[in-house]
């Protein structure tokens, strides 16, 4: 039995602009607990950490609860759009 559900489970779409005016890339991902007795622990891990910052990386979800977490583009880092487009997360 799954235990956590996510919000995207294929690819996540980085928004260029937020509205309030920030230019870092950024993704939204949720994470939810779709246990009504349990606690679920989660850890995000990248096959490219310089180039992705995760916050939180890790965290404990309550029982019926979501968590949102924050993925950017260290724009610094970025080689070229393939780089960003080969890379992984796992949950």
């Amino acid at each position: 039995m799954d235990i956590i559900a996510l919000n995207h489970t294929a690819t996540l779409d980085f928004a260029s602009v937020s509205p309030d005016g920030e230019t870092t890339p950024k993704a939204q991902l949720e994470i939810t607990n779709k246990s009504s007795t349990q606690n679920a622990a989660f850890k995000i891990k990248t096959t490219a950490p310089k180039l992705f910052k995760v916050m939180p990386i890790q965290g404990i979800i309550a029982p019926g609860r979501t968590v949102s977490v924050e993925i950017m583009l260290q724009p610094g880092q970025i080689q070229s759009l393939a780089d960003v487009y080969k890379n992984k997360f796992m949950v």
